[in-house]
């Protein structure tokens, strides 16, 4: 996720919102890759889970990050729990309508079928009329693909899904002794990944809902 933002530091804008942050590795990254670019106005993120030890850990890294050498601040980041089930069912007896986002955002978030329904409820709670969902997981999860006839064909959304593949290599930590060595790196399988894109109709104008683009991409961890 990061990555791409790297490359398109303009889809990230205004108020943004990770879903399933985990310990808020992709937020904390994707916000760095805001601030260096320098483009366009400055985002504030909003990471969000469900699991309280996994908040819990998410804090120290964001605090951890702005320790850290580097454009990072947070003074407009925030952590937030977040229970996608809180939107079917239950919704109705929240006492205030939910915050809308101008971007949001989810890496590798969706695992279960169970969670179509919620997740799709709480992406159209949280999303504006002039806002964008951008997701990213693994192209061989078909909960995601469902995800997407989800919000196509029941919330009325229009629904683009890019290939990319990215490119691992896995250092190898007895040989390599910093990040400018990278003679002994071992290269490992290319990984192919969709990122799904969403709007609310005329919202913005990027073709058919059912558009394929393919895109390439290296990573190093």
């Amino acid at each position: 996720m990061s990555l791409y933002f790297t490359k398109h530091p303009e889809e990230l804008r205004g108020d943004v919102i990770e879903l399933g942050s985990g310990v808020g590795m992709g937020g904390i990254l994707s916000k760095v890759a805001k601030e260096l670019s320098q483009e366009g106005d400055d985002v504030s993120v909003t990471c969000t889970d469900v699991n309280d030890d996994v908040l819990e850990m998410l804090e120290k890294n964001v605090d951890q990050a702005a320790k850290s050498p580097g454009p990072f601040k947070t003074d407009n980041v925030h952590i937030e729990k977040l229970d996608w089930f809180d939107y079917v069912g239950k919704y109705e007896y929240r006492k205030e309508e939910p915050k809308q986002f101008d971007t949001i955002i989810a890496s590798d978030c969706a695992y279960l079928h169970s969670q179509i329904n919620p997740l799709s409820e709480t992406i159209t709670k949280l999303l504006g009329k002039e806002s964008k969902l951008h997701m990213f997981a693994p192209a061989n999860r078909s909960v995601v693909y469902d995800l997407t006839d989800e919000l196509r064909e029941t919330k009325q959304m229009n629904v683009h899904v890019e290939d990319m593949e990215i490119s691992k290599n896995r250092i190898k930590a007895d040989k390599v002794t910093s990040f400018s060595n990278l003679e002994s790196h071992e290269e490992c399988r290319t990984s192919r990944f969709i990122h799904i894109t969403a709007w609310y109709e005329d919202s913005f104008d990027q073709g058919t809902n059912c558009d394929k683009k393919k895109h390439s991409m290296h990573d190093l961890d």
